[in-house]
Parts: structure tokens; sequence; C-alpha cells
């Protein structure tokens, strides 16, 4: 009986998971649209928010500082939102900041800081806005996948409906 004891506390201590909170979203954590409006557990949501596109990129150079410093004045000045992007797509897979440096090839150490940013802001009380894209060239954008589709061969357009236009689909559908 001690020896199945202590199997039982040996694995559960090798276990992945040891010792860490397992978070369980549910749908009132979620802010949902109601035709023109925002709800947040079905009352009125509304806020103030600030724009800082570069937490990850702090994060992922070792500066969680900087994110915590941020987070701190968001709250202190009353905001309930911060809208940092989740997203650094770029071929240099040298740089620690970039997410992915082709398509479907992702660094591990930016998608851990944007994973810390992310556990980060429930600590300050806010919510987060995390765009996948944008539409300039800067941390990659909506070109950098052009451009990658052309390198596969595509006419370097997104107006087509191939893999290379998808290739953002793929890292959402991943278990």
């Amino acid at each position: 009986m001690i020896r199945r004891v202590l199997l039982v506390l040996i694995l559960a201590a090798c276990s992945p998971d040891a010792g860490l909170p397992q978070a369980q979203a549910t749908a009132a954590d979620f802010v949902r649209r109601d035709g023109s409006n925002l709800t947040l557990g079905g009352r009125p949501f509304w806020w103030t928010g600030a724009n800082a596109y570069f937490l990850m990129e702090s994060a992922a150079r070792g500066d969680t500082a900087a994110v915590h410093e941020v987070f701190a004045s968001a709250r202190s000045l009353g905001m309930k939102v911060v809208r940092t992007w989740a997203f650094h797509d770029s071929p240099d897979s040298l740089d620690p900041t970039v997410m992915q440096f082709r398509p479907g090839a992702f660094n591990e150490r930016a998608l851990r800081a944007l994973d810390y940013v992310v556990a980060r802001a429930p600590d300050y009380g806010l919510r987060l806005i995390l765009p996948l894209v944008n539409s300039w060239d800067d941390y990659g954008g909506m070109n950098q996948y052009a451009r990658w589709r052309a390198e596969a061969g595509g006419d370097g357009t997104l107006a087509g409906r191939g893999p290379e236009q998808n290739a953002g689909a793929s890292v959402l559908s991943r278990p």
C-alpha cells in the first residue's frame, strides 16, 4: 500500500502540470457583442484601454518588467483593456521576437513570451485584444504573407484561396 501511494505521488510530481493551476474559462469570462454593444457576463461592458503592441517582443527579449510596468500603469489609470500584438512574422529565424519565421514554423521563445503576457493580464484585472496580423510591414503583416505566397509559386497577392493565403488558419486549428 505504501509503495502504491509513493508511486502515485511520484507520478503526480513528475506530471507536466504538477503544481500549476489550471485555468478554466467560461462563456461569462469573455466580452461579447450584443448588437452594437459589448457585454461581459450579460451586462454592458464599457472600457478604456491602451495600445502596447510591443509587450510580446519585450517579454521575448527577457524584459518582463516592461510587461508589469505597462499593465500596472494601465490599471492605475482605470483602464480595463490593453491591445497587444500576438504576431511577429519574419524570415529572420535568429530574432527571438519573431513568432513565425516561415509558414507553419514557429519560435518557441516568442510563443512563450506571448503566453507570459496573456497569463499576467488577469493579475492586473485587464483584458487583452490580440490582433493576429496587421496591414503594414511592421512585424510582418499581410505583406509578409504575400511574400511567402510568392516564394511558394503564388502570384504574391492574397486574392486566391490557396493554402498560402490561409497559413494563419493552420495555427488556429492546431490542438
